[in-house]
């Protein structure tokens, strides 16, 4: 659903996706709160209503079970796309920098997201009153279980699923993990990005050293999707040795998707989505189409349709989405000169 909705700003310039985030960042959350409130939640085809649920095939079947499908997805499941959207947008935005270049304000820019993100949480609950509004909500629950206040608040504000409880606007001043609230949004994106442009400027000065993880990270979708068939082939050890299974999965990860570029190039599971996708673009197959490694940057960027990219993305590699062979609609503008890759490196897309 996330990625459907985002079709319409799928060739947006950067600076329009940028804003688009922040605003989503602040009014999705408000906006899931406020409806949540008012409706409720919509209980599942067996009159449950479940926190952080996922939409079940069981779901299609009813005109019950679509609206809570619905609910699920929107609004108050895992990852709902009311407030989940910012991070998409974000990502969207920083896909069309020079991350060669970028590296630096992308570590103050996530830093300052953070400082405000969760340093203005911490001002809102403990210097302005909010964490006493939160005590008063949760001292109901308190009671019964008999355990103090500030317990209960732990317990409740350490369980969010993507949304924040209704039953206090100051919820919305949290920012504990999965929230889904403002601070939380605001506070989680400004880490993603400071630790992306650590990432990069590692990578500037890592040479050879990092290309494990880089393969690594070449190889995202095919791992994720095999380490979680890993861990239901492994059974319950992994909840008996936490530590042990999370190296072998990390290990096995890493030593994998290192010989698998060396020997074949792109993942399987990357090369069905590129294949997918370039078809449905009607593009031609790009270099890495058959396991290749991607193409060396080129002295100057390919020619573009008006329109196609924004302007900052001129200089990346030929493989990415969005660069077409030629042009129909008019005269492509010139490109910046970027300096020569080094064959065969890995390029930071």
């Amino acid at each position: 659903m996330l990625f459907w909705l985002l079709l319409p700003v799928l060739f947006a310039p950067a600076r329009a996706l940028a804003v688009a985030a922040a605003v989503w960042a602040v009014a999705g959350p408000l906006l899931s709160w406020v409806l949540r409130a008012r409706l409720g939640s919509t209980p599942d085809a067996d009159g449950r209503t479940v926190l952080g649920a996922t939409a079940q095939l069981s779901d299609l079947t009813s005109p019950a079970g679509l609206l809570h499908a619905l609910d699920t997805v929107l609004l108050s499941g895992a990852y709902p796309v009311l407030t989940w959207m910012p991070f998409l947008l974000l990502g969207m935005a920083l896909g069309r920098l020079d991350l060669r270049t970028a590296a630096t304000r992308l570590v103050a820019g996530g830093a300052a997201g953070a400082v405000l993100g969760y340093g203005g949480s911490w001002l809102a609950l403990d210097v302005l009153g909010g964490r006493d509004a939160l005590l008063a909500s949760v001292a109901p629950v308190a009671d019964r279980l008999g355990v103090p206040a500030e317990l209960a608040l732990q317990l409740l504000g350490g369980t969010a699923l993507g949304t924040v409880a209704t039953t206090t606007p100051a919820w919305l001043l949290a920012a504990t993990p999965h929230s889904g609230s403002p601070f939380d949004v605001v506070g989680a994106a400004g880490v993603a990005v400071a630790v992306l442009g650590l990432c990069l400027l590692a990578a500037r000065y890592g040479g050879r050293l990092l290309d494990p993880l880089t393969a690594t990270g070449a190889l995202a979708l095919t791992l994720y999707a095999g380490h979680i068939a890993l861990l239901v082939a492994l059974g319950g050890w992994p909840q008996d040795a936490p530590w042990a299974a999370t190296a072998l999965v990390a290990g096995l990860a890493v030593v994998t998707a290192w010989t698998w570029r060396r020997l074949v190039g792109r993942g399987p599971l990357e090369a069905l989505v590129h294949g997918v996708s370039v078809r449905a673009a009607g593009s031609p197959p790009t270099v890495g189409d058959r396991g290749s490694d991607p193409a060396p940057m080129p002295r100057a960027a390919a020619p573009r349709e008006a329109g196609d990219m924004d302007s900052t993305t001129a200089g990346r590699a030929a493989d990415t989405i969005g660069y077409r062979t030629s042009s129909t609609t008019g005269p492509a503008r010139p490109a910046r000169q970027v300096p020569q890759a080094r064959p065969g490196r890995e390029e930071t897309r």
